[in-house]
């Protein structure tokens, strides 16, 4: 019985040790994972300490103004930029309702919005739901300006609604600024526009009575000593108006109020008409001035001629005014990419180094001197260097004191073309029309009125003058014209108004040709008179030629319907 016993207890012992053991293991293991489920917490506590101190410094340091709000309205997170733009202490802002913070109340109602477009949908994270210029009010009630994105967060506590805010104050002050900036621009632009045109009219039209006066004068009986002295007289008036059709030029293109035109033209044709137009010039300072085409084959070349012949003139002009005694070449050659390049050399006083950046610039004359040698508004190379840019090429210099300079033309990629080329430009005199024509004129320049009739009356024409514009339609009305030459400013009634009134009522002139004679020449004021109703327009000062020449073409069974013939110029 005493080894029954003894054997139980043994086998009692045995499983109560086996049980123990399993128990320190199991204290053992409990004891790692708790200590392991600590350390985990205090790492996931130091991560969202850190995460915690990030965003406090993220939102202490930024420059808007951060605000959340829980789903019940209460305000949870009020930054210190949000303290400096509302001039409210986050201690007052904090555990308030939204409603009872000093917040403008568009900027409320759009939080308000934004938590209500969220509630019940399944929304993580909606970053700017709605992002608006608006007013905010500071707690002294002053308001302005902000820009608010708010957004829909999901968190353990709940939605919650954040808001940042930037004070745009400065950025619209800047955006002001600039805005009136452009309006001051734009209206400088306006007046320069006025100032431009009323330049035109107030100097063409005095410069039409001298001209014409010139011109009738010229074909009198005169001695060679009286004709020399009309010929300088014309010279000179052609100089100043070259002066003036270089302002405009400028104006016109600096507005993108000239366009390129693309006709078929010969390079070495085009070089011939600049020789012809400046040789005598040339020979008047002791140049010799050359032709050179290197271009194989003649070929025929897509583009405006007659900007490359201006912009020719102004260099070769250019070159002529300091070169004496010296050589002039006009040089062709082929260029890249299918173009070609026009150089003109002289062997004049040349420019120095540091004046070589300077010279394309408006008004500017590098002998500036009161007795400097060459005379000049300095706006013909600039002119000369926006014609280049506008037909897709270049203008260049190169040049060394004492010896000489050269200005290469540069039209790259100009295309080939099979089509025929159009005669050179010569000096041919136009003739007048082969009948005597009816003409009412309508002027209240007396002077101006005295030289067209005499120009017209000179080649057989009947003239009737009218001084005003109301005095013009009266006729018109009354009595049958083959054209009217109507100038634009006047008094009663102008030029265009005129026009309106021929045109809008039956008459023996309604639809007969009417040409504006004007000193407003700028493309914008010409399409205004196309649009009232005239046939063309012919800018002052007017010259025989193309006076003759506009009555030939609009007298004619093919001569255009009213409104559509271009200004007659020969400036740009």
């Amino acid at each position: 019985f005493a080894d029954s016993i003894r054997s139980t207890l043994v086998t009692t012992l045995i499983q109560l040790g086996a049980l123990g053991a399993l128990l320190i293991v199991v204290l053992v293991l409990s004891t790692l994972f708790v200590l392991r489920l600590s350390r985990s917490a205090e790492l996931r506590a130091q991560r969202i300490g850190e995460t915690k101190s990030r965003i406090e410094a993220i939102l202490t340091r930024t420059s808007g103004a951060v605000i959340t709000v829980s789903q019940d309205g209460i305000v949870t997170d009020f930054n210190r930029a949000a303290e400096r733009m509302f001039g409210i202490a986050a201690a007052d802002a904090l555990d308030r309702h939204i409603a009872d913070v000093a917040i403008d109340e568009d900027l409320k109602t759009a939080i308000r919005r934004v938590k209500q477009s969220a509630a019940g949908s399944d929304i993580t994270l909606a970053a700017n739901l709605s992002e608006q210029i608006t007013q905010a009010r500071r707690k002294d009630g002053r308001l302005f300006p902000v820009k608010a994105s708010i957004s829909v967060l999901k968190s353990e506590a709940g939605r919650m609604v954040l808001v940042w805010i930037s004070d745009i104050t400065e950025r619209l002050q800047r955006e002001q600024a600039l805005k009136e900036a452009l309006e001051s621009a734009l209206a400088g632009e306006n007046t320069k526009a006025r100032m431009l045109s009323l330049m035109s009219h107030e100097i063409r039209t005095p410069l039409n009575g001298l001209i014409g006066a010139l011109q009738v004068l010229g074909e009198t009986r005169l001695t060679d000593r009286q004709q020399k002295i009309i010929g300088t007289m014309q010279t000179s008036c052609d100089i100043l108006m070259s002066h003036v059709n270089s302002v405009l030029d400028i104006s016109r293109i600096d507005a993108k109020g000239i366009e390129t035109a693309q006709e078929p033209f010969n390079v070495e044709n085009v070089a011939r008409e600049v020789y012809e137009n400046q040789v005598h010039a040339a020979h008047l300072a002791g140049n010799t001035l050359v032709v050179e085409n290197m271009i194989a084959g003649e070929p025929t070349y897509l583009g405006d001629a007659r900007m490359i012949r201006q912009t020719l003139i102004n260099l070769v002009s250019n070159a002529i005014k300091f070169t004496h005694g010296g050589v002039i070449h006009i040089r062709s050659t082929e260029g890249a990419d299918g173009g070609f390049e026009i150089a003109v050399q002289d062997t004049g006083i040349g420019i120095a180094p540091e004046n070589l950046a300077r010279i394309f610039d408006d008004f500017v004359t590098i002998d500036g001197r009161y007795e400097r040698s060459a005379g000049g508004t300095g706006l013909g190379l600039g002119l000369s260097r926006r014609l280049a840019e506008m037909m897709g090429g270049s203008l260049t210099v190169s040049s060394t004191l004492g010896k000489g300079s050269t200005f290469l033309l540069s039209l790259p990629g100009a295309a080939r073309t099979s089509a025929p080329v159009a005669a050179p430009q010569g000096a041919v005199e136009a003739t007048p029309p082969s009948r005597p024509l009816r003409i009412l004129v309508a002027e209240d320049n007396l002077i101006n009125l005295e030289i067209l009739t005499e120009l017209l009356v000179a080649d057989g024409h009947h003239v009737t003058a009218a001084r005003d514009g109301q005095e013009a339609v009266r006729l018109a009305r009354r009595e049958a014209f083959d054209m009217i030459l109507m100038d634009i400013s006047m008094p009663v009634m102008n030029g265009a108004d005129a026009t309106r009134e021929i045109r809008g009522a039956p008459g023996p002139c309604s639809a007969v040709p009417i040409v504006a004679v004007t000193a407003y020449a700028q493309a914008s004021e010409v399409e205004g008179f196309l649009a009232a109703g005239m046939t063309a327009a012919l800018a002052k000062p007017i010259s025989r030629a193309r006076l003759r020449q506009l009555l030939a073409e609009l007298t004619t069974d093919s001569a255009p319907a009213p409104g559509i013939a271009a200004i007659e110029e020969e400036n740009l």
